[in-house]
C-alpha cells in the first residue's frame, strides 16, 4: 500500500487529534485501557515506573513527584528490610528500591508487599517483574485481620478500597482473605528496618493485633486516618504506638482532608521511632 493512500485512509483519525481538546478527550477516555499501551515513566539507575491504570498516575504523582513519603529518610535511615503494608502497586517499595540504587546498593535489600485490593496483584508484579526486583520484593495478597479467616472489602478509585465498609455500594464489597502476624513473620522473617502502613483505617488493627510484629521494626512509617474533619484519632495513634515502644517522631505529611462514600474524612503521615 503506498504511503498517500495510507496516509488517506488514516485521515478520519489523524485530523481530529490535530486539535488540542480532541486529544485531550480521547486520551481521557482511554483510561480503562492504560495498561494495555505499557507505558512507563523512567526514573535513573535503569529503573523504571510503569503505569498501568489511572490511579497509577496519582500514586506515581505522590510518592515521585510531590514527596508524599520522602521526607521520612531525613529523620530515619534508609530502610534495608521492610514490610509495604498497602502496597498498591508497589511504587513505595520501587521509590526505595531507586533510592537504594543511588546509594550504591541496588540489589542489597528485601521487601514483602501486601495489598488486600484483588486488582493490584498485577500491578505489582509488572512493577517488580520490569525492575528485575523478583529476588529482592515479593507480593501477598491479602488485609489486615487478626483473627485471620476473610473479610469484607470495599473496591473503591482513587486508592480508597479499604476493610472499612460503611456507606460503600453493595457491588463494591468483596470478601478478602486475611493476612495474620504469623503468615508474615513465616514469609518474610523479622527483623525490619521499617514498616510502612498505608490501609486505609486498619493501622489501629495493625497496632492493636500484630503488636509482636510490630515491636520488631525500627520505624513506623503510617498514614493515619479519622473519621472527621479535624483528625481526631491522631491521638489514639499515638497511645497505640507507645504500647508498641515507639515514640513519635516527626510529621511526615501534614493533615488533609477527604470526601469518602458521602462523608468527610481526614488523613496524615507520621513517623514513629522504636525506643
Amino acid at each position: 500500500m503506498s504511503s498517500p493512500l495510507r496516509k488517506l485512509l488514516k485521515l478520519p483519525i489523524t485530523f481530529p487529534l490535530r486539535f488540542r481538546f480532541i486529544r485531550r478527550r480521547v486520551a481521557y477516555e482511554l483510561r480503562p485501557w492504560l495498561g494495555e499501551f505499557e507505558f512507563e515513566i523512567p526514573l535513573s539507575e535503569q529503573l523504571y515506573c510503569p503505569i498501568g491504570q489511572w490511579d497509577s498516575v496519582h500514586s506515581f504523582s505522590e510518592i515521585f513527584v510531590t514527596n508524599e513519603y520522602g521526607p521520612f529518610l531525613d529523620a530515619a535511615p534508609l530502610p534495608r528490610r521492610w514490610l509495604d503494608l498497602g502496597c498498591h502497586a508497589g511504587y513505595f517499595t520501587l521509590y526505595l528500591a531507586w533510592k537504594n540504587a543511588l546509594a550504591g546498593r541496588a540489589r542489597d535489600w528485601s521487601a514483602l508487599l501486601i495489598d488486600a485490593d484483588p486488582r493490584m496483584e498485577p500491578l505489582v508484579s509488572w512493577t517488580l517483574r520490569r525492575n528485575g526486583l523478583e529476588r529482592n520484593g515479593s507480593f501477598k495478597p491479602g488485609m489486615i485481620g487478626g483473627e485471620g479467616g476473610e473479610g469484607d472489602f470495599a473496591l473503591r478509585s482513587g486508592m480508597g478500597s479499604s476493610s472499612d465498609v460503611a456507606g460503600a455500594p453493595a457491588g463494591t464489597i468483596c470478601r478478602v482473605p486475611c493476612v495474620t502476624a504469623e503468615e508474615i513473620a513465616k514469609l518474610f522473617p523479622p527483623p525490619y528496618d521499617l514498616i510502612k502502613i498505608d490501609i486505609e483505617g486498619a493501622e489501629y488493627e495493625f497496632a492493636r493485633s500484630y503488636t509482636d510484629l510490630c515491636r520488631q521494626a525500627g520505624h513506623l512509617l503510617i498514614e493515619w486516618h479519622s473519621h472527621d474533619r479535624e483528625g481526631a484519632r491522631q491521638a489514639e495513634l499515638r497511645d497505640l504506638c507507645a504500647q508498641n515502644g515507639f515514640e513519635y517522631l516527626k510529621e511526615v505529611r501534614g493533615k488533609r482532608e477527604i470526601f469518602v462514600d458521602g462523608t468527610w474524612n481526614s488523613s496524615g503521615v507520621q513517623l514513629y521511632r522504636r525506643q
